[in-house]
């Protein structure tokens, strides 16, 4: 008989979001679930993972040693295929409702990134040409560099590299200004 047992918490009704649920997690923080995800979660012992190499933790089941973690959100959205991963259209990886996960290819994981730091601009897909003194907006398709312009207003060529990224990438695009994404589907 081992000395240690788990403490498994049950998901309860979220007080304030219809239809979904709070699973509590082992180490006092909690997640959203759908409420008809919370049969299948029940009698697990989640919990929040450790990040690794600057990536956020996720919630995952707690298993033996040696054995692969469980994602929840991989669990919710029906994902077995190794080769496809999750997303998270708000970010918040605790949230783990369906209308929130998006099944993506590491392809178009890498399209919803954040912009890098290294660029003089703080907008995605946009950069200082010196020389001319403009923003550049560009955008990467199939491993080729597409220029979409050059303009004199920093946030015009924001909008612009926001207005091709939602056309080729759809719901995997990560825009500059979020509230226009549903405007473009």
């Amino acid at each position: 008989m081992p000395r240690f047992q788990p403490l498994v918490r049950e998901p309860y009704p979220h007080p304030t979001l219809p239809a979904a649920y709070i699973l509590p997690l082992h180490n006092g923080q909690t997640a959203v679930i759908d409420a008809a995800d919370a049969d299948r979660v029940s009698g697990t012992t989640w919990v929040l993972s450790q990040a690794s190499s600057g990536k956020k933790p996720y919630v995952c089941a707690s298993l033996r040693r040696g054995q692969e973690p469980l994602a929840l959100a991989r669990l919710v959205a029906g994902v077995t295929d190794p080769t496809l991963q999750v997303g998270y259209r708000d970010d918040d990886h605790t949230n783990c409702r369906r209308e929130n996960l998006v099944v993506q290819t590491n392809s178009e994981r890498i399209r919803r990134s954040r912009k890098r730091k290294l660029t003089t601009s703080r907008f995605k897909g946009v950069s200082l040409e010196k020389a001319r003194q403009r923003w550049r907006a560009s955008i990467r398709i199939d491993g080729r560099q597409m220029t979409l312009g050059r303009f004199k207003d920093e946030e015009r060529a924001a909008r612009e590299y926001d207005e091709a990224a939602a056309h080729y990438f759809g719901d995997h695009a990560r825009l500059n200004f979020p509230a226009l994404q549903r405007q473009a589907w």
